[in-house]
């Protein structure tokens, strides 16, 4: 794809090859391996070309390729929007065309045009996002291990949470930040944060240690 019409090829490599096989003067000899010399170092450095083009196409190949990722599914950053992320890849697909120019190399047709500029608030399956963190906050907010530990979190304390591998705080305050994001409509939080599941999960490890810590204060207690 680098070469041009004047590159040495494999071709000529042979060809240069099996002209040495043949019957020569002296001179003609030392005619051939010059010539060799400098058709071997053409070759190399064609070669180095055509792996730096591909070096840059690949790159430019997977700039793309991100973007359409994004594009279709959404992305997963916790605080920019979709539109910001891809508008973000496309700067990165624009600078691998520009690395590319600037080294001389073609921008294959099929990518020589810059996907379009979105809207910063542009956010694939909003109404979904939002749908979703609600239900995830209904489910957390009615599950009773996550109310237990949310009525149990500042009776314990730092003390008997030093402990715990999962302190009360730390399930109350994710869910905390799922409220809020529902509340101002901060979707890159509502997708980060709308998975009930782990939180759930730790609320019922965090319930069962703090049943414990609870009865060890009472015991001990004067």
């Amino acid at each position: 794809m680098a070469q041009t019409e004047n590159s040495v090829t494999a071709y000529d490599v042979e060809d240069w090859k099996n002209k040495g096989k043949t019957q020569m003067s002296p001179a003609e000899r030392e005619s051939w391996l010059n010539e060799g010399q400098l058709l071997l170092t053409d070759y190399a450095e064609g070669i180095e070309r055509e792996w730096e083009l591909i070096k840059f196409y690949g790159q430019l190949l997977a700039a793309v390729a991100d973007w359409c990722v994004v594009f279709l599914k959404g992305a997963h950053g916790p605080k920019w929007t979709d539109g910001q992320e891809l508008n973000h890849k496309r700067r990165r697909i624009e600078y691998q065309q520009e690395e590319m120019i600037a080294h001389g190399f073609f921008i294959p047709p099929e990518f020589a045009d810059l996907p379009p500029e979105m809207d910063v608030n542009y956010m694939r399956g909003r109404e979904n996002i939002k749908k979703n963190a609600k239900a995830a906050l209904k489910q957390i907010l009615e599950n009773p291990d996550y109310q237990f530990v949310a009525d149990h979190a500042s009776f314990l304390g730092r003390i008997q949470t030093a402990c715990m591998c999962i302190r009360p705080d730390e399930v109350t305050g994710r869910v905390g930040k799922l409220q809020e994001a529902v509340e101002k409509n901060d979707f890159p939080g509502m997708r980060r944060y709308a998975d009930a599941d782990p939180v759930i999960a730790a609320a019922a490890v965090c319930r069962a240690v703090s049943v414990i810590s609870i009865k060890v204060v009472v015991v001990f207690s004067p």
